[in-house]
């Protein structure tokens, strides 16, 4: 499998007005990150759920390595740096489990969740953490 971003496009991870969206939230620092961190997830799982013919809430972590160990690029990094395979797959895991969470809360599946879906989800998380 070739990597979703094999022909990189920036504006694939995150456009400028996404990024001007998140930042505008006046969001802690933290979660700011996360919702980027989450956009991006969303956006290299979706193809691989998609590939591998399950939903977002489908998606296994056995499926996520194995989608991970056909991609190209990012076995060229694992050669260079072992043990990123497993990281990033980490990484992707957390941010699936956010985005369901996300999902949940707004109603509807990972796939269909929009930035303002996602933004009001960490807005709500980041609130819980403060009351207590």
């Amino acid at each position: 499998m070739a990597s979703p971003f094999s022909n990189f496009d920036p504006n694939r991870l995150l456009t400028l007005e996404e990024a001007q969206a998140i930042e505008q939230t006046l969001l802690p620092a933290q979660e700011r990150f996360l919702i980027r961190v989450a956009l991006y997830s969303l956006r290299y799982l979706k193809p691989m759920a998609e590939q591998a013919q399950v939903s977002l809430n489908q998606l296994s972590p056995e499926l996520i390595y194995q989608g991970l160990e056909q991609d190209e690029t990012l076995l060229k990094e694992e050669h260079q740096s072992p043990g990123f395979l497993t990281w990033y797959g980490q990484f992707l895991i957390a941010s699936l489990n956010q985005l369901r969470q996300a999902g949940e809360f707004c109603q509807v599946s990972p796939e269909e969740l929009s930035l303002e879906q996602v933004i009001d989800w960490f807005r709500s998380q980041a609130q819980q953490r403060l009351r207590h």
